[in-house]
């Protein structure tokens, strides 16, 4: 944070401030579905679990919700049961870390630098929560360099007759391309050099796209001249560079915020992180448990869940190294590796909304649910 200069502006900190605070506090008796809504509603990133009084008695990120999920918890479990997982055996690792609000921006942004933190909830004489410190008002700072790589080469058969004439990337979802929805996601998260694989009728995404910018993106094309897998057409991209890269497929349709994804990954210290997602599959039948040839149980209709790929990666650059030029690899062949030399690869899990395109009733149900749960044409996100 060398590079960081101190905001002139007087009370910068305090633009979140005693009128608003209230907004983002919460009891331990709320789920972690009102939570959640909490955290995206008030684009801080950030709750304050507060008891009747509104005093701090922890603070939760995005990242401390993921990491409750991927523990087990969902959306019905309490805010108490997160701060308990969290907490374990060790009572004061709760311990919120708060600041007078008489503290000045320097002390603030020095405090933020000591503990790796963001924000900082203010406090008054009383320890009531009176405002919040966000690194974002206290600081100017260059915005992180942003990358990534949209895979738009399939053919999409499954959806045939609908991708007879068109790619599945340019396939509309409340009047806006698939990928021209997915481009404007990515820059509002701050991830704007993005690189596009093509193959199939390339020429209708490179006509809409152009050079990215009417999306706030700069955009470069890359041509796989025989399909290379879900993986190997990274092996086109330049390696230089030090910031992860996101790779999203370009038929998946979400209003995730890949910011957070990009942090999570930091914090990881991951080589790659893979965004995962729960799949329920009901069985319509009895399914009979045994052993010894014998009958020990029998669960009628049970519902298995599974964990699955969720077609969205953050990867460091050095991964690049690994995927073979000019042939087919397949991201399943990438993890497998990276697995095989014991590097760290980490889940991520989303709760945000997500939907493959693969098939017509996909396609349907997205253009249905799209006034729903995307984001607005314009792209912005919370």
């Amino acid at each position: 944070m060398s590079d960081v200069a101190l905001s002139e502006s007087f009370g910068a900190h305090m633009a979140i401030d005693r009128s608003d605070i209230a907004r983002f506090m919460i009891p331990e008796g709320a789920s972690l579905r009102d939570l959640i809504s909490l955290v995206d509603r008030e684009q801080a990133g950030i709750g304050i679990v507060s008891d009747a009084a509104g005093r701090p008695l922890a603070t939760i990120t995005d990242g401390d919700i993921r990491r409750g999920f991927l523990a087990g918890l969902n959306m019905d479990n309490l805010v108490g049961d997160l701060l308990r997982l969290r907490r374990g055996s060790n009572d004061a690792g709760l311990a919120p870390i708060v600041a007078p609000e008489t503290a000045s921006s320097q002390e603030l942004l020095d405090l933020m630098r000591r503990e790796k933190v963001r924000h900082v909830p203010l406090v008054n004489a009383e320890g009531i929560a009176s405002g919040m410190a966000l690194l974002s008002d206290l600081a100017f700072a260059p915005p992180p360099a942003g990358r990534a790589v949209v895979m738009a080469g399939g053919f999409g058969k499954r959806l045939h007759p609908i991708t007879l004439d068109r790619p599945k990337p340019m396939l509309e979802v409340a009047g806006q391309p698939l990928i021209e929805r997915l481009l404007r996601q990515l820059s509002a998260s701050g991830v704007r050099q993005i690189d596009i694989t093509t193959h199939y009728l390339k020429e209708q995404i490179i006509e809409h796209v152009g050079d990215g910018s009417k999306m706030g993106t700069q955009v470069r094309f890359h041509e796989e001249t025989n399909p290379l897998g879900t993986a190997g057409a990274l092996s086109m991209l330049d390696q230089d560079g030090d910031m992860p890269l996101v790779v999203v497929n370009s038929d998946i349709v979400t209003n995730l915020n890949f910011r957070a994804m990009l942090d999570y990954h930091q914090l990881q210290q991951a080589v790659m992180t893979v965004a995962t997602r729960r799949y329920e599959v009901r069985i319509p039948y009895g399914v009979i448990r045994e052993a010894d040839g014998l009958i020990t149980a029998l669960d009628e209709k049970p519902i298995e869940n599974y964990i699955v790929n969720a077609g969205i990666y953050v990867i460091n650059p050095s991964v690049l190294s690994l995927i073979p030029r000019g042939q087919r690899y397949d991201m399943t062949d990438l993890i497998n590796d990276l697995l095989s030399r014991q590097q760290r690869v980490a889940p991520f899990p989303i709760h945000e909304y997500w939907l493959d395109i693969g098939r017509p009733e996909d396609y349907q149900r997205a253009r249905e649910e799209a006034a729903q749960f995307l984001p607005p044409d314009d792209g912005r996100q919370a």
